[in-house]
């Protein structure tokens, strides 16, 4: 499963509550950190089965993905044992070349989840004028989690949904 949202979406928010609230599945996590302080990966460790943290930049921004097949491959050894991956994608990162990434691999014991798009609703009209691409990047999501709806009108959550 690939993670994505816009940096302060609640992207970690949302994988600290799927880690929690696991019921005993083993859950290996691919942090994907942009910056020398990888903040998320601290947030994360110890929670899940196994953690895994790319802190050089933004996954989709690579050339080689051989790095990315390779902590795959280590995240879904038998001896782990893993029940899902999450990849938490950098809030730059462009989830629709992420996702070609992934599925382009050749491990056998990796079966794409889908991708999870998170949005912060408080910031969804800021971010959408920032961000002209925000469109396509909810048409191509599996599933879009709208986020921090608490701090939005009931009459703003409508006109979101």
């Amino acid at each position: 499963m690939v993670l994505s949202g816009f940096l302060g979406a609640g992207k970690t928010t949302v994988l600290n509550h799927l880690l929690h609230s696991s019921r005993g599945s083993r859950i290996a996590v691919l942090v994907n950190d942009f910056g020398s302080i990888e903040i998320d990966a601290m947030a994360v460790a110890g929670q899940a089965g196994s953690t895994v943290s790319l802190g050089n930049g933004c996954l989709c921004c690579a050339v080689d993905v051989s790095e990315l097949d390779e902590q795959l491959a280590r995240l879904t050894a038998p001896g782990l044992r893993v029940d899902l991956v999450v990849i938490e994608a950098s809030g730059l990162a462009e989830p629709a070349e992420l996702v070609r990434m992934v599925l382009a691999g050749d491990n056998p014991r990796l079966v794409y989840g889908g991708l999870v798009e998170v949005v912060d609703a408080a910031e969804f009209p800021a971010t959408r004028a920032r961000h002209p691409g925000l469109g396509t990047r909810l048409a191509v999501a599996d599933l879009v989690v709208l986020n921090k709806t608490d701090r939005i009108t009931a009459a703003a959550r409508a006109e979101l949904l």
